[in-house]
């Protein structure tokens, strides 16, 4: 349908988005972006404080530093890692398996996978954008615990 040439979905469409949104807040849970945003998070924040061997014997230096993990200090680097994380989950798509679904009489309805995939992809987006930020904030206070 193309809304601006006065095409919109007729009751029965709009019955049918629903149930797949409905179905997808209710049965989709986005583990895999939440997870691979924590650890990219983490990853990004920790290696954000890791002073290499050339920085650490820098002759600008008075005194030589060590190199190693939370010598250096944070930088912005690792709060660019959720922003491009949950745009980037937006992308992908998934094929619908049936036991994911409550309503199974819609199998192949093409304005029920409509629905399911909108909320589905918010629920990426939101879920890898938590992950990264708690993989973050976690990596910030293990820095400031063994700093």
């Amino acid at each position: 349908p193309n809304e601006f040439i006065g095409d919109y979905l007729t009751i029965g469409q709009t019955k049918d988005v629903t149930i797949g949104s409905y179905d997808a807040r209710q049965t989709f849970k986005p583990h895999v972006p939440f997870w691979t945003g924590f650890a990219l998070g983490l990853g990004a924040s920790i290696w954000d404080t890791y002073l290499t061997k050339k920085e650490a014997n820098d002759s600008t230096l008075i005194q030589p530093k060590e190199p190693g993990f939370f010598k250096g200090s944070p930088s912005v680097f690792p709060f660019f890692v959720p922003v491009v994380l949950s745009v980037s989950w937006s992308f992908p798509t998934f094929k619908l398996r049936e036991k994911k679904m409550i309503h199974k009489n819609y199998i192949n309805n093409e304005n029920y996978y409509r629905g399911y995939h909108r909320i589905a992809k918010q629920k990426r987006m939101l879920g890898a954008l938590f992950g990264s930020l708690s993989g973050v904030a976690v990596g910030m206070i293990t820095y400031s615990i063994l700093k």
